[in-house]
């Protein structure tokens, strides 16, 4: 999992030499410039609509919009996208599928680090072999319960609650 925090150059060497599926939050409008160059070796990106319209240039005003934007990252050689969209919730895609979810309930008490427990949950549903649905419930199940705590990392999350909330039997 990268994110555009760190310089481009080392987002280009990690895309060049790493061997494992890359994820790639792109943080910020002006940072996910920094992933163009690299797209076509990124298995996943995690965009909100606003990222997804500077890694794509179109503007997403839609949900045809939002398959659109899908489809330029796959011609980019992108495997799958998660767009969140604030209240409306997650746009996920693949070459298969692609569909919306709403948010789940949750108590929201602190909004810091909800992004990236969501990203923790696609990566972890992913090395679980988990289907698209699943992997975005997944992300959504962690992203909700982190929202929930009162620190940055709330302390009651785990794979087992966050399967549980995302409504996901093992």
């Amino acid at each position: 999992i990268v994110d555009t925090n760190i310089p481009e150059e080392t987002i280009a060497y990690l895309a060049e030499n790493c061997k494992v599926p890359i994820y790639a939050d792109p943080v910020s409008c002006t940072k996910a410039k920094k992933l163009l160059p690299v797209l076509g070796k990124l298995h996943t990106v995690t965009p909100n609509k606003l990222e997804a319209e500077v890694l794509t240039g179109i503007s997403i005003d839609s949900d045809e919009k939002l398959d659109e934007a899908a489809n330029v990252l796959f011609d980019k050689g992108v495997k799958q996208v998660f767009i969140t969209c604030g209240a409306d919730g997650l746009y996920a895609a693949n070459r298969e599928a692609s569909f919306r979810l709403p948010n789940l309930k949750c108590k929201l008490v602190n909004a810091t680090g909800a992004g990236d427990a969501m990203v923790a949950g696609f990566a972890y549903a992913e090395t679980e072999g988990f289907d698209l649905r699943e992997i975005a419930l997944t992300g959504l199940g962690a992203a909700s319960i982190a929202v929930e705590g009162s620190s940055t990392i709330n302390e009651d999350m785990s794979a087992e609650v966050v399967l549980r909330r995302a409504g996901i039997e093992q």
